[in-house]
């Protein structure tokens, strides 16, 4: 029984790395929605709306809420339950949460990354005995 010798395929490294920066971007904006949440306060913020527009409910003082760069508040539960969708824009304006570039960095990152796994592990293929 002998190892099999597999050629990456280009397309479908892209296709993996598409989706493992997809991930990293949802850990950054987890962690970002955790330090950058806060109590929520009545005063001041009725500019920005009083209702969360993912469960329709009221913004109570005292909830954990967290404000976007477009200045909408949602609760921040319900905005970690947005995200864990791969949403990465403000689910009222659409405003986005990361550039188009940092998105573009990470994917290219993380294509180079597995590009050097798979180059490696085809190496390390070559040098094994074929039974």
């Amino acid at each position: 029984m002998g190892l099999s010798r597999i050629e990456p395929d280009e397309g479908l490294l892209d296709g993996v790395a598409s989706e493992l920066a997809g991930l990293i971007i949802l850990g950054e904006q987890k962690n970002a929605n955790r330090i950058f949440s806060y109590d929520y306060c009545c005063d001041g913020e009725q500019a920005a709306g009083s209702d969360c527009v993912v469960c329709l409910s009221k913004l109570r003082e005292g909830e954990r809420v967290r404000r976007l760069r477009c200045r909408h508040v949602f609760h921040k539960g319900c905005f970690d339950g947005w995200l864990d969708q791969m949403q990465f824009s403000c689910p009222l304006c659409r405003f986005p949460l990361v550039s188009d570039r940092h998105a573009g960095l990470t994917e290219r990152r993380v294509c180079k990354d597995l590009v050097s796994f798979f180059s490696l592990r085809h190496e390390n293929l070559h040098r094994l005995p074929i039974a």
